[in-house]
Parts: structure tokens; sequence; C-alpha cells
């Protein structure tokens, strides 16, 4: 009876440190946002669509997406 509380209790531990790291796991932060832009052709000279991708791991899309695109990368802190 002994041995099968030990391994309950060793089962029980190890599932909690599980929940617990995939939880830091989840509140992480990026290490980097950016903003992406998309024009209307590769001369690149009329945005007409937009990206970001922000540190708090939230993100925005506005307009159209296309293949002609710069992007801008900046650390979070």
């Amino acid at each position: 009876m002994k041995l099968k509380t030990i391994k309950v209790l060793s089962l029980a531990a190890i599932c909690v440190a599980a929940v617990s790291a995939m939880s830091l796991n989840a509140l992480a932060r990026p290490a980097y946002g950016y903003t992406t832009f998309y024009f209307s052709d590769a001369s690149k000279t009329e945005a007409v669509g937009e990206l970001e991708f922000m540190c708090s791991g939230r993100s925005v899309m506005d307009g159209v997406v296309t293949p002609y695109t710069t992007t801008y990368t900046y650390r979070c802190n």
C-alpha cells in the first residue's frame, strides 16, 4: 500500500510540474515584434496593407496582402 501511495504522489508532482511549465510558456512574450507593409507592385511606392505583430503578442492586420513587402523588426523590452 505504501508503494502505491508513493507512486500516486510522484505522478501528481510530475503533473503539477508539467502544468506549471506550460503556464510559464503561455505567458512568455516574444523577443521581437515586426511590422510588414504590403505594396501594390514591385516599385513599393503605394502601401495597400499592413500587418503588425506586437511585443504584447497581439497582431493587427489592415488592408490587402500582396507578395510585395517590406518588414521592419524591432526588439521587445
